[in-house]
């Protein structure tokens, strides 16, 4: 995928939704929410060799960025993150279903018009997708983490065993299944830690894979609160979008 990805992640709650909303809505963006398994896949990037890893992730992505060019995957509802009617006119979805690009004429369609591919995604292996594709722009969005913890709560993914249900697929350590984003040094503190702290480590393990990662764009959340114009308007410009 030669083309201009961007992916914006981070740790859930920190404000990738907001953000995604934003740059989902300018010109020429096509925004894929949160893809199914694509977690998944980046957790493989050390399970399997690299060249068929890289074919993976690209087959991947090409299946999804056409369907959305073309509309079979549009989201319609009402009231979620997800739905097209959040980012884009009346205008620009329905010019979608007037168009039928084939798979043949699809990198010759986004060279022609200048696309950009934008993917919000969380808990994502950061720097696998750095290093194996260093033309992709990788935006993390950075909150204070007492707010982030005090809304993992609210949201209560670490009640109990929620997260085995939150953060999919589970993986298995020594025995028994952790959330994917775990990492081994954890171990001990994460056994008999109660849900507060649980959010902590979750918080640490994202910081990990965000401290790997050269020439990140970071945008602190408070920022875009406050001066949501400037900010924007500096990001667009860094990344070529209007």
């Amino acid at each position: 995928m030669k083309n201009k990805v961007i992916i914006i992640s981070g740790a859930a709650r920190s404000g990738r939704s907001i953000l995604g909303k934003i740059l989902g809505s300018c010109n020429k963006v096509e925004y894929l929410y949160e893809p199914e398994t694509f977690n998944y896949l980046s957790f493989l990037r050390k399970k399997i060799e690299n060249k068929v890893w890289k074919n993976l992730i690209e087959r991947y992505l090409t299946e999804n960025f056409l369907r959305l060019v073309n509309g079979r995957s549009l989201n319609f509802r009402n009231g979620e993150n997800s739905s097209i009617k959040t980012i884009k006119s009346n205008r620009e979805i329905k010019s979608k279903f007037s168009k039928e690009i084939s798979e043949l004429d699809f990198y010759d369609y986004i060279n022609k018009n200048k696309i950009s591919f934008l993917i919000k995604s969380p808990n994502l292996e950061f720097s696998s997708f750095k290093n194996d594709f260093p033309n992709f722009k990788m935006i993390i969005i950075n909150r204070n983490p007492y707010q982030v913890i005090n809304s993992l709560m609210n949201k209560n993914w670490f009640k109990k065993k929620n997260y085995l249900k939150t953060f999919l697929p589970s993986i298995k350590i020594g025995g028994s299944f952790y959330p994917l984003f775990m990492k081994k040094k954890y171990l001990k503190m994460w056994h008999n830690s109660n849900e507060c702290t649980k959010c902590a480590i979750y918080l640490l393990c994202c910081e990990d894979e965000i401290k790997k990662i050269k020439n990140k764009i970071i945008i602190q959340y408070d920022d875009l609160i406050k001066s949501p114009k400037v900010i924007t308007n500096r990001l667009l410009k860094r990344l070529g979008l209007s």
